[in-house]
């Protein structure tokens, strides 16, 4: 095996790993964790505020959207034969391309619209667990505002991601 086939291995396998907790963790979030948690009432609200509050959540997805993005960028080079314009016309060539576009949106996305909404309610849910006694309604309320805020933008970046996933995965059998 050459340094070039190993190379390319290893980001194959960091992109394919890291998409798969990207888009994974995504929906997770949005078809399992969420419903559970809007059917849990104030318990379910309150557990939100602890896993906003430490932040895991986000800096796995994040990381695993950066890792997955990075990785293909340089996988496109040598899987487009240097960017050869008679690849790039063919199915398979265009195919990868959207995909590839698809997946830069939903990191953009992220990194512009849904993470500044979970840093901040990171912040508020440390605002709110760090009070002694109730926390002051105009915080819950701000919470839940951000809550809603967060839900529909992180539907958007897991769709942009899921779709980059049906357009690579489209491409590997074209």
């Amino acid at each position: 095996m050459t340094a070039l086939q190993i190379y390319l291995t290893v980001l194959r396998i960091i992109h394919i790993f890291s998409a798969v907790t990207w888009i994974g963790g995504g929906i997770f979030l949005l078809s399992v964790l969420s419903p559970t948690v809007r059917d849990a009432g104030p318990d379910g609200g309150r557990f939100m505020l602890q896993v906003a509050k430490y932040g895991r959540l986000g800096r796995v997805l994040t990381i695993s959207s950066i890792l997955t993005v990075l990785a293909g960028i340089l996988l496109y080079y040598p899987t487009t034969n240097g960017l050869d314009q008679a690849y790039l016309k063919t199915a398979n060539g265009i195919t990868l391309t959207i995909g590839a576009i698809f997946g830069i949106l939903a990191l953009l996305h992220g990194a512009f619209v849904t993470g500044p909404i979970t840093r901040k309610m990171g912040v508020i849910a440390k605002q709110i667990l760090d009070q002694k006694g109730p926390p002051p309604a105009d915080l819950l309320k701000e919470a839940q505002a951000l809550g809603m805020k967060l839900g529909s933008n992180s539907g958007i970046s897991v769709g942009l991601a899921s779709l980059a996933l049906l357009f690579m995965a489209a491409a590997q059998t074209i």
